[in-house]
C-alpha cells in the first residue's frame, strides 16, 4: 500500500488516498469534474 498526498492550495485542503499494488491491472488515467481518480475503460472492478 502507498499513500498518496496531494494538496489543493486554492482550497487548503489536503487529499490522501491509498493505492493498493499488486499483481492486478488497474490504471488512473485522469481526474473528473469534481478530482476524483478515472480508471481506464477496462477496468472492470472499478
Amino acid at each position: 500500500v502507498y499513500t498518496v498526498e496531494v494538496r489543493d492550495r486554492a482550497a487548503g485542503e489536503l487529499i490522501t488516498m491509498n493505492v493498493y499494488v499488486g499483481t492486478w491491472r488497474g490504471v488512473i488515467v485522469g481526474q473528473d469534474d469534481e478530482g476524483r481518480p478515472v480508471a481506464e475503460g477496462l477496468c472492470t472492478a472499478c
